[in-house]
């Protein structure tokens, strides 16, 4: 107990009802907005856990309630503490991120400190359902709102910030496929649930039996807790979070079967079976709703994890016993990140591992591990022991039971997503933690010498008052990157924001906001500072050689691009930059090597090749057509005619070049020239032919495509475009749905025409594999382009196009042939 011996009875009672609520409010607010005020929400909820951690440390001071547990607060501290050898042995060569990770695990251990030692507040079931079931009924009703496509965050200025900021009033575009309620992120937002879902059920179970059945309420009370528990669930399947999902199944049948294996072992078996079964039966209920459950059958769906994990582990390998320290992950991945990781992803980097232990031995290596490992075993071995007792209340036992099975979820959960790092999910761990030890009482853990011990209070003080020093000018900075963003001018603000910030993110965006405005002092200013900062952050290297570009020292640029795709071989910008030098200087042999690197990297994520396998080789003499493709297993040969880099040359050099459709006129040529060669032809089966009819038939089935691809972007313009300022959110809704109907129409009759080509071809034509190299095609052609675009920043732009070859003039295929 953490009041006072000294107290009456009646100031003990009062002083336990201020905790009952003060607590629960504290808890609230926390969730109460996903306001992106600042860059990222993490950093909100950062902020709010230190405001209501400071409110809940005054109340206790004020309420001279100091019975402190000396030895818990640094078990507590054990897993942040291990990652400080590796900080010191690195000497913080990759520290960029730790005061930010520091601050949100440190908060999170305070706030579990804070609610152990005032355990009056959580004892009760009917205590811990305040703290939890408002916060999660308010959330989820949120997330219902926002399924609806209602947007209340704005709508109702939950998000106030945002609500202001943004450029017009607030209209009705659509229901929404995933949920994020207050929570900022959609994983986030599952997490949360996850671990909570256990508890919520558990405390309805309870309610619903200590309910007299004689009673008329008792129906509408069971009614509301059925309608309750539908809540719940719908918005975590709502969240469309397929780790979450499948984390919360499998931590519920691993406790339940745990359970029944002590007290019912006959059963356990078949309850063994049916656990698996159901769980099957859930998975595949789930990819019948979702595609993106399906999708985890597919191995290019686990890229976005594989390359973050090989990453980590090349790290692991150069520091396997202490690790880099806290926070290390952001920076690791930019120097251990394996060459051709950007041919698999689309994402340039990643804050975290998505897997939390390696994360933890990349921070604490093996002692790192082994310290977690020990903290969150003592954990569940508490916990385990209290529900096997069967002296305990049956009630706190299924509490308890709930608990680990949260906690369980939590941890499954960590081994494919950041969500657990973000402190959303890890306060709500923490807050699991407190209500486990304050439930079996392991509060008591510490000597009776240290009772009286008020160093904890004071350390804990001086914490927050740190965390507020480093936290405030970072919260600033955040502040004005999104003001900046949210801005009439955010490149000009970006830029000007960029002189006196520190913040990565606001120096990044202002290179690119530079790059865009071809400001090359700018640039090259900014560039500079972010690779002091955070050196090979995202595009920061490159971004630095486009810089030399714009300053017009092209031998720089060059040097700077190459060094880039030494540890970056697949990076699509700095493969235009090098391959508009390689048209400038007329050289051949890099122009070879960067149109390889492009063809390798565009045809494997347009799924034309093997990845791994296929060999890609460029040949470079006198051809008998502009640019042909030999393509035999495992193996593309491009070969390429002496005049096709003087005609990019030319080109770039050509008047029209200036023009605004450059682009799109460049890509339709160059995507016409590449058409010529047979590998971007439709491929006939066996004997088959095909006949004008079925090159009808292949030009319908693209029409569809392109159909189906823009018709979203479409259908809100045209809705956009039919509302006028006066109408009420039910006129919105109408004219939405109306025109919904109206698209889904010409959608459904696109898939017949798809359904009705891809029948008809079936015997004649692999219309997938066509589909795909032309993708590879029109993309070939944009990367070109870009190149043609960028080298004409840097020649004559007042040559007449007449000096383009005639050569290639007669090869270029007519538009219709496209």
């Amino acid at each position: 107990m953490d009041i006072p011996k000294n107290l009456t009875h009646d100031q003990s009672k009062a002083l336990s009802g201020v905790w009952v609520l003060l607590i629960p409010m504290l808890f609230f607010l926390v969730h109460l907005s996903g306001d992106h005020v600042f860059n990222k929400t993490n950093t909100l909820k950062m902020v709010l856990l230190l405001i209501v951690s400071s409110i809940l440390l005054v109340a206790k001071l004020k309420s001279k309630s100091f019975t402190q547990k000396p030895a818990l607060l640094l078990l507590l501290l054990s897993p942040l503490l291990a990652t400080f050898p590796g900080l010191a042995i690195s000497q913080g060569q990759y520290s960029y991120s730790f005061p930010y990770e520091f601050i949100g695990q440190l908060l999170c251990v305070i706030w579990c400190y804070l609610l152990v030692t005032t355990p009056n507040a959580i004892n009760t079931p009917k205590k811990i359902a305040g703290l939890f079931i408002p916060v999660v009924v308010f959330v989820c009703l949120i997330g219902v709102i926002e399924k609806m496509g209602l947007n209340p965050l704005i709508r109702f200025y939950i998000n106030p910030f945002e609500s202001n900021w943004q450029p017009g009033p607030e209209i009705y575009m659509r229901p929404v496929s995933r949920i994020k309620s207050t929570f900022g992120n959609i994983n986030y937002f599952a997490s949360f649930l996850i671990q909570l879902v256990p508890l919520c059920v558990t405390l309805f179970y309870i309610w619903w039996h200590q309910t007299n059945t004689s009673k008329s309420s008792t129906y509408i009370n069971r009614i509301a807790l059925t309608g309750l528990t539908v809540l719940i669930f719908s918005c975590l399947i709502f969240t469309g979070t397929r780790a979450a999902i499948m984390a919360l199944i499998l931590s519920s049948s691993a406790i339940s079967m745990l359970y029944l294996f002590v007290y019912k072992r006959a059963i356990s078996n078949y309850f063994l079976l049916i656990s698996i079964g159901m769980a099957a039966l859930l998975f595949f209920i789930l990819s019948e709703y979702d595609q993106r459950f399906s999708e985890l059958l597919d191995i290019d769906a686990w890229h976005s994890r594989i390359v973050p994990w090989q990453t980590a582990i090349n790290a692991i390998k150069k520091a396997p016993f202490f690790g880099y320290g806290l926070g290390s992950s952001y920076e690791l991945f930019f120097n251990f990140m394996d060459i051709d990781a950007s041919i698999r992803i689309s994402n340039g980097s990643y804050n975290h591992v998505h897997a939390e232990p390696l994360e933890i031995l990349q921070e604490g290596g093996i002692f790192g591990l082994l310290i977690y490992m020990l903290f969150w075993g003592w954990i569940f071995l508490i916990g385990s022991r209290f529900i096997f007792k069967s002296e305990n209340s049956s009630h706190l036992r299924l509490i308890v039971k709930a608990i680990l099975c949260g906690l369980l979820a939590y941890h499954i959960h960590g081994l494919f997503s950041v969500a657990p790092r973000m402190i959303p999910a890890r306060m709500t761990a923490y807050t699991l933690v407190a209500l486990l030890l304050i439930l079996t009482k392991q509060n008591r853990i510490q000597e009776r010498s240290h009772d009286g011990s008020k160093w904890p209070m004071y350390l804990i003080g001086l914490c927050l008052i740190a965390s507020l020093a480093w936290l405030a000018p970072y919260a600033k900075y955040q502040y004005l990157y999104s003001k900046a963003l949210a801005s009439n001018t955010p490149n000009i603000q970006m830029i000007e924001l960029a002189k006196s910030s520190t913040d990565v993110y606001t120096l990044h965006k202002a290179a690119l906001s530079a790059a865009e405005l071809n400001d090359a002092e700018a640039l090259n200013s900014v560039t500079s500072n972010l690779n002091q900062l955070f050196p090979h952050y995202r595009k920061a290297d490159y971004l630095s050689a486009y810089g030399k570009v714009l300053s017009n020292d092209i031998d720089k640029a060059k040097q700077e691009g190459l060094q880039v795709q030494s540890v970056n071989q697949y990076q699509v910008d700095t493969g235009i930059l090098l391959g508009a030098i390689s048209i400038i200087q007329l050289d051949e042999s890099e122009f070879k090597k960067q149109f390889s690197f492009a063809l390798k990297s565009l045809a494997c994520k347009a799924s034309v090749i093997d990845c791994e396998q296929t060999e890609i080789r460029t040949v470079i003499g006198n051809m008998h057509s502009p640019i042909q493709f030999m393509v035999k297993p495992e193996k593309i040969t491009t070969f390429i005619d002496h005049a096709f880099l003087p005609y990019l040359n030319k080109k770039a050099g050509s008047s029209f070049i200036n023009e605004d459709s450059a682009i799109n006129t460049l890509t339709l040529e160059y995507a016409q020239l590449l058409g010529s060669s047979d590998f971007f032809k439709p491929d006939h089966l066996a004997t088959s032919t095909i006949t004008v009819q079925d090159h009808q038939s292949i030009e319908s089935h693209i029409k569809a495509s392109n159909v189906l691809k823009n018709s979203t972007a479409m259908q809100s313009k045209t809705y956009i475009s039919q509302l006028r300022p006066d109408d009420s959110l039910m006129d919105q809704i109408s004219k939405y749905f109306l025109i919904d109907e109206q698209f889904l129409t010409k959608r459904d009759q696109a898939n017949h025409v798809i359904k009705e080509s891809t029948l008809q071809l079936l015997d004649k034509l692999d219309m997938q594999a066509f589909l795909q190299r032309r993708i590879l095609q029109l993309q070939l052609a944009f990367w070109l382009a870009q190149s043609t675009k960028l080298a004409a920043s840097q020649l004559d732009k007042h040559l007449p196009s007449s000096k383009i070859p005639n050569a290639f003039k007669s090869t270029v295929p007519s538009q219709g042939n496209l």
